[in-house]
């Protein structure tokens, strides 16, 4: 869940959860994202990283992970496949609905 494009492009208080249609409206979007992701998942030399957190830019080196991988470890995997020519995809996703994964960096 993007924090610059919904608070500041869309108007969603960063305390959303507060409001009924404010959180429709976030779970809407999310849908609609990962929705857009599904052409990555047709594409055999892509991938993507795409975690539940309400950022934009506060990844580090350990936050947030899914299943115990950051990005780092998806970049470097996905670049490894790029390199050896395989055309294994890196498809990390959390599963668990909107800005719930634990590891999420505090904004």
């Amino acid at each position: 869940t993007d924090q610059v494009v919904l608070m500041y492009h869309d108007q969603i208080p960063k305390d959303f959860q507060q409001y009924d249609q404010a959180t429709k409206f976030v779970q809407s979007w999310s849908a609609v994202m990962k929705q857009a992701l599904e052409v990555v998942e047709n594409c055999p030399s892509c991938g993507y990283f795409n975690p539940a957190c309400f950022i934009h830019t506060q990844f580090t080196s350990s936050q947030p992970t899914i299943g115990g991988k950051s990005y780092i470890d998806a970049v470097t995997k996905w670049i490894s496949a790029r390199k050896s020519g395989t055309s294994e995809r890196v498809l990390v996703q959390d599963s668990c609905g909107i800005v719930c994964n634990p590891t999420c960096p505090q904004v």
